[in-house]
């Protein structure tokens, strides 16, 4: 009985072997990543309607994005609002009209707030309350006599209060119609810029500036110049100086 021989595999043998198990992986595995790219190109596929309804989701998404950030944008305008309100100067004027001569002159009273309520704003003034009397040369002359000692009339009377109480009265201003309308038109100059001007100058009185001192009246009148810059108004101060 002949024995059965067994042929053993060499190194060369096993190393194809390898090789050939390697290849035959790798071939399986690239077949394997083409099908599955194929199924993600399938699935990527996607109907007209399918197209249709996501840009409508987008759209609506784009839409509740673009609200919110418009009601974001209302919200920090109504804040800035309520805040420049709180720091808004507040200012109370009492007028009185006790000369038919300025019957004539409507927009008087509009001219007059606005003056002081952008003089207020520039100089820093808390709120504060005071009184506005429309008159004539003959009763502005009274009061210049029996307050000042001058038997004169002029254009414009401050009378300064001490303050009082959390909304303070600062005061009573006084203009005489006879005597503003003759230097407006002196001066050929718009009667509302030169009441507004005196308006100006007449609150500054109640606030403690003063022009008796020549170093004062300078300080006044670049404090008149700069509010007048604001209300659009020229330089009353050419050459001249209020008396």
């Amino acid at each position: 009985m002949t024995a059965k021989t067994t042929r053993r595999a060499g190194p060369a043998a096993k190393t194809r072997a390898k090789r050939k198990t390697q290849a035959n992986r790798k071939t399986r595995a690239n077949r394997k990543n083409r099908k599955s790219q194929a199924n993600c190109k399938t699935q990527a596929k996607k109907t007209p309607t399918e197209r249709k309804a996501k840009h409508k989701a987008r759209a609506r998404q784009k839409a509740q994005t673009n609200q919110i950030g418009a009601g974001e944008a209302r919200a920090s305008r109504r804040q800035t609002k309520t805040a420049a309100s709180k720091t808004r100067t507040t200012v109370k004027i009492d007028y009185r009209v006790e000369s038919p001569l300025w019957s004539g002159k409507r927009d008087v009273k509009t001219v007059a707030r606005r003056a002081i309520v952008k003089a207020a704003g520039m100089m820093a003034q808390p709120a504060c309350e005071l009184s506005v009397l429309f008159t004539d040369d003959p009763t502005i002359r009274t009061i210049n006599c029996d307050w000042r000692g001058v038997d004169a009339p002029t254009n414009v009377l401050s009378f300064p209060a001490p303050a009082a109480g959390e909304r303070r009265f600062i005061g009573d201003i006084v203009f005489a119609y006879e005597t503003i309308a003759a230097e407006a038109r002196a001066e050929r100059k718009p009667f509302a810029h030169h009441f507004a001007h005196l308006a100006v100058h007449g609150f500054l009185h109640l606030l403690g500036y003063d022009h008796v001192r020549e170093q004062d009246a300078e300080v006044m009148e670049q404090a008149e110049r700069d509010i007048l810059r604001q209300l659009r108004i020229p330089d009353p101060y050419r050459g001249q100086h209020m008396l």
